[in-house]
């Protein structure tokens, strides 16, 4: 998926604790962010339209928004701190652009390499490309979307809340 433009909000101290997507607790003040359209664990890009030069880095670690708000353009929720990056939060709502930093592939290369490491796996493994479970980290969703206009008309926000939970 290429860079994306639409709404980001952000949500914070009422969250603190739950756990995310990701199985871990969810921190305001981490640079984090729940999406649809990255894999768990990929960093994004969330740069401001109105000022190109406020970006922030986040780490994907919960699924949102909400999908009756896809409807209306929103395409990722911020941390606190990672919209403060961006705009005061009294704002509520901004209007940014979204790219991938770190591709799941990057998180697959780093997997076979700790399977390696740990000699898990074997010479017929390594050889067919077959992938072990611990490697499984999200399953991308985002397979044929171009635009956010694709995934609001072909209904990905459905299709995502059934694989959200995939090897998790």
């Amino acid at each position: 998926m290429g860079a994306e433009t639409g709404l980001a909000s952000w949500y914070g101290e009422t969250h603190r604790g739950r756990l995310m997507a990701d199985g871990k607790p969810f921190n305001p003040e981490d640079y984090t962010a729940a999406s649809w359209f990255y894999p768990l664990e990929t960093r994004v890009r969330v740069s401001l339209c109105s000022d190109a030069g406020k970006s922030v880095e986040a780490t994907i670690t919960d699924r949102g928004p909400a999908h009756y708000l896809l409807k209306q353009g929103r395409i990722i929720d911020l941390s606190e701190a990672a919209f403060k990056k961006l705009a005061p939060v009294e704002k509520g709502l901004v209007v940014i652009r979204v790219e991938a930093v770190k591709q799941l592939e990057n998180q697959r290369t780093e997997a076979r390499a700790r399977e390696r490491a740990h000699g898990q796996g074997g010479k017929e493994q390594e050889e067919t490309g077959n992938r072990g479970s611990a490697e499984v980290v999200a399953v991308p969703i985002h397979g044929e979307i171009k635009s956010l206009s694709d995934a609001v008309d072909g209904g990905i926000a459905e299709q995502a809340a059934g694989l959200a939970n995939v090897g998790q």
